[in-house]
């Protein structure tokens, strides 16, 4: 099972949902066309998955490039 972490900011008064680990930002931005993750986007994950990814959300970590 992998757990993919992510954590939300809130850009311009929206918030926005990003991945923290760079490899897996990676491949979901290869997915999706987007930095930034929506909960569409994490529930048709793990359904494709069979539930062999989750997702869980986490704090902003201390210093990241996501903006």
């Amino acid at each position: 099972m992998k757990t993919i972490q992510y954590f939300t900011k809130n850009v311009y008064g929206r918030d926005l949902e990003y991945v923290v680990n760079p490899d897996d930002a990676k491949f979901i931005a290869n997915l999706t066309g987007r930095k930034t993750l929506e909960p569409r986007d994490r529930l048709n994950i793990e359904g494709l998955s069979g539930g062999t990814v989750q997702f869980e959300q986490t704090m902003q970590p201390r210093s990241t490039n996501a903006a």
